[in-house]
């Protein structure tokens, strides 16, 4: 029976500046996600799919509707070099591929995010760090 408090705002859809600016923070030659689009081709073709990009991450928030494709990802366990014990955990690191679009999406979740929390002043001064 608990009662939630009012919202402190209003949910905002994504704007194609948002994504533009998501898109310019990938990193061009990483591994592509499960369908191998790699980031540069969203950075090369980025004037041409941000218009499609920002209703297809509105329905993502208005319907609750998160593209399969996004949910998947790829976990590669290599070994770290120059380690005499390879039956230890820390002689291990991986490396995770996922998929662009979920890249961009995550990518202004975090930032709106991250904006809410300071403009609101929902963390303690003494608060810092992940």
């Amino acid at each position: 029976n608990f009662v939630y408090p009012p919202p402190i705002c209003e949910f905002s859809p994504i704007t194609d500046q948002q994504i533009f600016r998501a898109i310019k923070h990938l990193s061009p030659h990483k591994a592509p996600g499960l369908n191998g689009i790699s980031n540069i081709v969203f950075m090369k073709c980025v004037k041409l799919i941000v218009l499609f990009m920002a209703p297809i991450f509105w329905v993502t928030f208005s319907l609750g509707i998160y593209l399969e494709d996004c949910k998947c990802s790829t976990t590669i366990v290599l070994h770290e070099p120059g380690h005499p014990d390879y039956s230890t955990p820390k002689a291990y690191h991986s490396i995770t591929l996922l998929d662009t679009m979920a890249k961009i999406l995550s990518s202004y979740v975090a930032d709106d995010l991250t904006y809410i929390t300071e403009h609101h002043k929902l963390l303690p001064a003494t608060h810092f760090g992940g």
